[in-house]
């Protein structure tokens, strides 16, 4: 009976052994796990992220790369970011005065997202935080030392008459006032990238921004002609090239590494906004058509980069013209080649006809200012992005996406970030103006006869929920 006695208990102390073995395992193992556990936020839609090298000097893309698989989510809904984040630390982005951007940006996996609407004081803000601004002085009255915090406070984030704006716009508003300070960042890509998760294929990196000696190479070009195309032109263009020589980028897309953009529209709900010092804050300012900057400075901005017309849409006195900035042409008909070709030489167009409405009849401007957008980009917006139908003919009809649409595809093929001012037709309320400048009412949109706005809408609704753009004035953010 002694013998099996020290048999049991032997086996017991062996037991005992692996079992604190056993869970001695477990412990580091669970401690393993909770040092790289993933964290994932929950989202109702999965999205795969493609990561792009871009040659910005040369406008094509070097390399296409699906993003980290420890970070295959990235989507953006209502203007804010919901993360997958990898195992890899959060990182801000490197600082410097040629960064900058919409919000501060979170390093993922080796990846980099941007949130569009980070509040001012979290971790990598927009704008440093103003010394004691909202702590009180220690005095004998703390009511009258709290109230330089109190007014400074309202001077950030509520420099518009908050009387004449509604609460969609006054909101957005108050968001994108941050962005006039010095001290924002630019994450390269990042609008770029996002445009390809949604339209991948549709959207063509490689189509060049301007017309340039090449035109003849690229697929489809030849099949319609103006605005889609340039069938039975080439001569024309050809001539036109010979005199607007110059092709490339504004010098300022070449000197950044990492551009900023903004698209200022023509929409009436950027009136009373006082976004002048944001708008003039980003590296390229495109203007459509001849809104006017000068006396609405405090609500456009002055800065102007390019601006996009066509000779009916454009300034009509030779004073307007003055500055450096580009004059980016949308070629509607074989006749604006003429026109163009004409004001470019510094000649003066005698013949008005064909035109429907009055011309500037010069352009003070040397030949190395003007610029003809590529077609290519007017067909692949309307039919492959909005999905309007297809020309086959090359009749113009409600087809033609409008300019502003046209500056925001534009500018996604050289812009890292990109964003927008003065957009957003509400078409329920016809007697809301329509521009910032003028007396026209929205119930002019509807008799429109090249523009269907309401499938525009839709598509940059979509590019506003993807955080493609941010919407500096809440025209396209959904309520």
């Amino acid at each position: 009976m002694g013998v099996t006695i020290r048999v049991n208990i032997r086996t017991l102390m062996y037991i005992l052994v692996i079992a604190m073995v056993l869970l001695m395992l477990d412990l580091l193992f669970m401690m393993s796990v909770s040092r790289h556990k993933t964290k994932v936020v929950k989202s109702p839609i999965d999205m795969d992220e493609a990561w792009i090298r871009f040659d910005q000097q040369n406008l094509h893309p070097i390399n296409l790369v699906q993003g980290s698989p420890q970070c295959q989510r990235i989507l953006l809904t209502g203007n804010h970011d919901q993360l997958c984040a990898g195992t890899k630390p959060e990182t801000e982005p490197e600082p410097g005065h040629t960064r900058g951007n919409f919000g501060g940006g979170i390093k993922i996996g080796g990846t980099v997202a941007v949130p569009i609407n980070r509040p001012p004081d979290s971790s990598g803000s927009r704008v440093t935080k103003p010394a004691k601004a909202a702590i009180p002085a220690k005095a004998a009255k703390p009511a009258k030392a709290a109230k330089p915090a109190v007014k400074q406070h309202k001077t950030l984030a509520q420099p518009a008459r908050k009387s004449k704006l509604s609460p969609m716009v006054q909101k957005a508003v108050d968001m994108s006032t941050v962005l006039a300070s010095p001290n924002v960042t630019c994450t390269a890509n990042r609008s770029r990238n996002r445009m390809l998760n949604i339209y991948g294929a549709k959207f063509n990196l490689s189509t060049p921004v301007f017309l340039n000696s090449e035109f003849e190479t690229e697929p489809h070009i030849l099949d319609l002609p103006f605005p889609f195309g340039v069938q039975d032109a080439t001569k024309s263009v050809r001539e036109t090239l010979a005199i607007a020589r110059n092709t490339s980028l504004p010098l300022i897309a070449k000197r950044k590494s990492c551009l900023r953009c903004v698209i200022v529209g023509n929409g009436g709900l950027i009136k009373d906004t006082s976004l002048g010092k944001v708008i003039d804050n980003f590296d390229v300012v495109l203007r459509i058509n001849d809104a006017p900057t000068k006396g609405y400075e405090k609500d456009v901005g002055s800065k102007t980069t390019m601006r996009m017309c066509y000779p009916e849409s454009t300034f009509s006195k030779p004073d307007q013209f003055h500055g450096d900035w580009l004059l980016l042409m949308m070629v509607f008909k074989p006749l604006d080649l003429i026109w163009l070709q004409t004001v470019a030489q510094g000649k003066k167009i005698t013949n008005q006809k064909g035109f429907w409405k009055k011309i500037a009849s010069t352009v003070p401007k040397k030949p190395e200012y003007f610029r003809m957008l590529n077609p290519s980009i007017l067909r692949e917006t309307g039919f492959e992005i909005i999905g309007f139908p297809v020309s086959t003919d090359g009749k113009v009809g409600k087809n033609v996406p409008t300019s502003g649409c046209l500056g925001i595809m534009l500018s996604l093929r050289f812009c890292d970030e990109v964003a927008i001012a003065g957009f957003g037709y509400d078409t329920s309320v016809p007697n809301a103006p329509l521009h910032y400048y003028d007396k026209l009412k929205m119930k002019e949109i509807k008799r429109s006869w090249t523009h269907s706005v309401d499938k525009e809408q839709k598509m940059l609704y979509e590019l506003v929920d993807q955080g493609v753009i941010q919407d500096l004035t809440g025209g396209l953010i959904r309520t």
